[in-house]
């Protein structure tokens, strides 16, 4: 078995649940303030495109990543 596989059978299902959860509610309210920024012509797409977007990406692979390092623990 792949290392990985290995350290995500040490996880419990609980954790990678309580993230879906955080993660969705997070992701919600990202939309909410995107579509407001997006009312703004032409600049607010630019914005979103630019800044938003990147840092909701860095902030879930940056999280996953923790949890997945908790499994080194």
């Amino acid at each position: 078995m792949p290392m990985s596989s290995k350290k995500l059978v040490k996880l419990d299902g609980g954790t990678y649940i309580i993230w879906l959860i955080l993660f969705a509610i997070i992701l919600i309210v990202i939309g909410i303030i995107t579509t407001l920024i997006n009312a703004i012509p032409f600049i607010g797409a630019i914005i979103v495109l630019l800044i938003v977007k990147s840092y909701t990406e860095i902030f879930s692979a940056r999280t996953l990543g923790l949890i997945y390092n908790e499994s080194k623990e």
